[in-house]
């Protein structure tokens, strides 16, 4: 399954007229707050149990998308780096759609054996990943019934968007891209939809790298004139440097991002405190993180005092 080229993007009122049937939404709740407001105006069906957006304002909701409704309008309002849902043409009815994908609502994965995990392929950036790491056989299930597929641009979905974690929004704004559908095979399916093994290796590779160009992104918007080359060197050493002090999360990651762009990427060893307090043995990485946040910010601010004074004296 491949990525139509870039030529091929789409502003959202294109993609009524290029869809050959009718067209359909599944929103994301959880990156959507006009989830709500969606449906009241357009119709809908939860893909959880739930019967209004109030009962399960975080769950993907089915929605119609008509010509004259609202709802056609919204996919361009909508912002992109959201990642509020996707787009796709079905000759399928809602009942039939709503059945179909409730079945890939949850998954099983090698980092739970006893219980399936929510599968949110309605997130572009899952869907994204899922495309180059599962077998053809298993997308071509996903997305039986699906005749056209558009996904939101953004340059958080990956690296095969072939657009820079640093693009300015306004290339990416209102704009969406088809990804080719994979040939429909038998209509029989796997007893339970599972990622293992090798795909459910590359799955976490993928998110790695997802998770390094947001970093990335965040860092620009922190230091807005530090060069693309720091930022992205940053972004990419910053994971693996944090990991090896026993900081994993997303927020740790970041505090530890940050002082490099600060103090540079060998911080941890050019800097006596900062040394000491990676140094720790503590059971507790909030700590860690938290010590070298309040370490890293008392340090930047003499670090510009001293800056202050000297060009004063000067």
């Amino acid at each position: 399954m491949v990525v139509v080229p870039a030529d091929h993007l789409v502003a959202a009122p294109d993609i009524l007229e290029l869809a050959g049937a009718p067209l359909w939404a599944i929103i994301d709740g959880a990156s959507c707050p006009e989830l709500p407001q969606l449906v009241d105006e357009n119709g809908g069906i939860c893909l959880y149990r739930a019967s209004t957006p109030q009962d399960a304002p975080h769950a993907p909701w089915l929605i119609p998308v008509l010509p004259d409704a609202p709802m056609a309008e919204d996919l361009a309002a909508l912002g992109n780096i959201q990642h509020w849902g996707i787009v796709f043409a079905s000759d399928a009815g809602e009942r039939k759609l709503h059945r179909h994908f409730r079945r890939f609502t949850m998954l099983w994965t090698d980092a739970n054996e006893q219980a399936p995990v929510y599968f949110r392929f309605f997130d572009p950036r899952v869907l994204g990943d899922a495309i180059h790491a599962l077998p053809v056989s298993d997308m071509a299930h996903l997305l039986a019934p699906v005749r056209q597929l558009w996904v939101p641009l953004s340059p958080l979905l990956g690296e095969w968007t072939g657009l820079s974690p640093l693009v300015e929004p306004e290339l990416f704004r209102g704009k969406f891209f088809q990804l080719a559908l994979p040939e429909k095979e038998s209509p029989e399916r796997p007893r339970a939809f599972a990622v293992r093994g090798h795909a459910y290796r590359e799955m976490e590779r993928l998110h790695g790298i997802r998770n390094r160009r947001k970093l990335a992104r965040d860092l620009a918007h922190r230091f807005p004139t530090a060069p693309e080359r720091v930022v992205m060197t940053c972004a990419e050493l910053a994971p693996q440097k944090a990991a090896s002090y026993g900081l994993f999360s997303v927020k740790h990651v970041g505090i530890y991002a940050d002082a490099m762009m600060i103090f540079g990427p060998h911080f941890d060893k050019n800097e006596p405190e900062a040394a000491a307090i990676l140094a720790r043995h503590t059971p507790v990485s909030l700590t860690k993180a938290e010590a070298l946040r309040t370490w890293s910010n008392d340090a930047w601010a003499r670090k510009r005092e001293r800056k202050h004074l000297s060009g004063s004296m000067a």
